[in-house]
């Protein structure tokens, strides 16, 4: 087993209260980390455009070191930042190559800011007792979150390995990344459950529940196109511009956060009760191109809701399973197999020919696709 794989991860993220001196030192940490991507990225593109030339990871380092004597203020930062950066913008190429993103671009100040800082000789450290972050070229900074979260966090005595303070819609926040020694899952629960997710309602599944979908952002589109049209009536770089865009942002920020509460709460009801849980593998990117359905799309979520129900169920010894696409799903019979010749979008209720069992469309979906997940597992 690899030295990574002896590790469970997870991550408790906390509002930063800081004071001015502190606030001052992180918004100097973002230009210097910023400054350092910036100069790296055009470094590296020039000397692959003039020379066919590829500055790894070795070089890029040692370029770090000169720039440091070049450009003494960047000594007055957290190293770790700056160390750090230099990785991101490695990373950023490999997942180039690899056909993961596109091609890596330059960071902007109006866009959010962030920075990572490693943990060495118990330079971070939480007091859940007093709400207090203890980090790097900082000190002991004021911190705002879930008083319960904050205390199990530190109860559990798991080391922290890194922090990332993160700038957004003007709140800055700080995302500690606990490491934990992997445990034997243990397997107490027997219950299995498809799931079938869907725009009407967030997901239905196969025990028949039909969770309501909140479309938080469709419920957020009148503020925020109130706002977007006070914004284009502002001139632009003026201090009312810059108010009226903070706004916009918050608000985007608030229905982001809204709806990843509510899929952790979600997630963690299915995957206490559950043992395996099947879903459809959805080709999501490719059914955003669809501009009638692309927001409502993106406003589920589906993509984050599944990825939450992976790590949880792997966490709790569970497992999920995924469905392919193609799979008729909705047309066949759960009940005996029969395969209906045609149903239109519009039938949200049938009766197969066969047994005569009256179905709704989603319940037998969501039931299909348990029984052609748990195929996978014999």
């Amino acid at each position: 087993m690899k030295k990574g794989e002896q590790f469970d991860h997870y991550g408790v993220k906390v509002r930063l209260q800081l004071n001015e001196d502190q606030l001052i030192q992180v918004k100097k940490t973002f230009v210097c980390r910023r400054f350092l991507y910036n100069h790296l990225l055009d470094k590296r593109s020039k000397a692959w455009g003039r020379r066919n030339e590829s500055l790894n990871l070795k070089k890029q380092k040692e370029f770090l070191k000169n720039m440091k004597e070049a450009f003494p203020w960047l000594k007055e930062v957290d190293k770790f930042a700056l160390e750090n950066a230099v990785f991101d913008l490695d990373r950023a190429y490999q997942n180039f190559f690899e056909k993961r993103a596109n091609y890596p671009v330059f960071k902007s100040k109006h866009k959010k800011q962030s920075y990572k800082t490693n943990q060495t000789n118990n330079n971070i450290v939480l007091s859940a007792e007093f709400k207090q972050v203890k980090l790097p070229k900082l000190g002991w900074v004021a911190c705002a979150g879930s008083e319960n979260v904050l205390r199990r966090a530190k109860k559990q005595n798991h080391r922290i390995s890194s922090a990332t303070i993160t700038e957004k819609a003007g709140v800055i926040t700080c995302s500690l990344l606990f490491e934990k020694e992997k445990a034997k899952p243990v397997h107490r629960r027997s219950a299995k459950i498809g799931i079938d997710m869907g725009l009407t309602y967030l997901f239905i599944d196969s025990n028949g529940h039909k969770e309501p979908n909140p479309r938080y952002y469709g419920k957020a589109q009148k503020r925020l196109a109130k706002l977007q049209r006070k914004l284009a009536s502002q001139q632009k770089s003026s201090h009312r511009y810059g108010k009226t865009k903070r706004k916009i942002a918050k608000l985007h920020v608030l229905i982001a956060n809204q709806r990843k509460d509510l899929h952790h709460k979600l997630v963690k009801r299915i995957t206490d009760d559950n043992q395996v849980v099947c879903v459809e593998n959805l080709h999501i990117r490719g059914m955003v191109k669809n501009k009638r359905l692309a927001k409502h799309i993106q406003d589920a979520a589906w993509y984050q809701f599944r990825r939450f129900l992976t790590y949880k169920a792997e966490r709790k010894g569970g497992q999920v399973l995924l469905v392919d696409r193609w799979t008729a799903t909705s047309r066949v019979c759960s009940h005996c197999g029969k395969k209906k010749t045609l149903l239109n979008l519009n039938e949200r209720k049938w009766i197969c020919a066969a047994c005569r069992t009256e179905h709704d469309r989603d319940i037998n979906a969501a039931a299909n696709i348990l029984r052609e997940g748990l195929k996978q597992i014999g």
